[in-house]
């Protein structure tokens, strides 16, 4: 197991029982997949008969504060915060999360902005017990079939260092490294280290909150 990986998976839970204005650190890499990937294969793969993939609706709050928390299905709004759903016999098995124009990290208090082509993929989530049978890559063909149709050029994701799962999960949309961020937040102020096509654009100063704000370039 890699330092990077054995780091990931010790931090990850000690982190999250702290407030997230005490301490959260995390180091990633931001790739790019333009949604013409998912084009190219315009066959989904064969789901078994009972399982529906499709986008989240207004009545689908609860469906989703199933598998993914309620906390994170309050910031649907069907514009700029979307959610996919996977559901098996009208259970709710996994989701996806995509926002638009921006997304502001309420862990990190970082604001990530994007062009009007991106996407950027900040929550994925697959019930334990589903895992390992090709739903999320149902989901995401779903979600980057549609984004296509929709006319964005690109879906962007920060995979944290060490998430090999994610990286593997993704492999199969040949996914294009941009840059790398290191974000610390540690008593409600906010450092930040980037490189590539990551940049730091702007941070607010004369409040508690210290928002980092990231450029996702082309």
């Amino acid at each position: 197991m890699s330092l990077a990986r054995f780091a990931y998976r010790i931090g990850k839970a000690p982190l999250r029982r702290m407030p997230a204005w005490m301490l959260r650190v995390r180091p990633f890499t931001v790739y790019a997949i333009p949604t013409g990937h998912f084009a190219e294969l315009a066959d989904r793969p064969v789901a078994p008969p009972t399982e529906t993939v499709r986008w989240a609706t207004p009545d689908d709050t609860a469906l989703l504060g199933e598998v993914a928390g309620h906390e994170c299905a309050a910031q649907w709004d069907g514009v700029n915060r979307r959610a996919a759903i996977v559901t098996d016999d009208g259970q709710p098995i996994a989701c996806v999360w995509v926002a638009r124009q921006n997304y502001l990290d309420p862990d990190l208090d970082v604001d990530v902005r994007l062009y009007d082509g991106d996407r950027w993929l900040y929550a994925a989530v697959v019930a334990a017990d589903r895992r390992r049978e090709g739903v999320y890559s149902r989901l995401l063909r779903f979600v980057g079939q549609e984004l296509h149709a929709e006319g964005a050029k690109r879906i962007v994701l920060g995979v944290t260092t060490g998430n090999h799962a994610s990286v593997r999960a993704h492999a199969k949309w040949r996914p294009t490294p941009l840059g790398k961020a290191t974000v610390l937040r540690v008593l409600g102020c906010v450092f930040c280290r980037c490189s590539g096509r990551v940049g730091r654009v702007s941070t607010s100063s004369g409040n508690s909150r210290n928002l980092i704000t990231l450029q996702i370039e082309r």
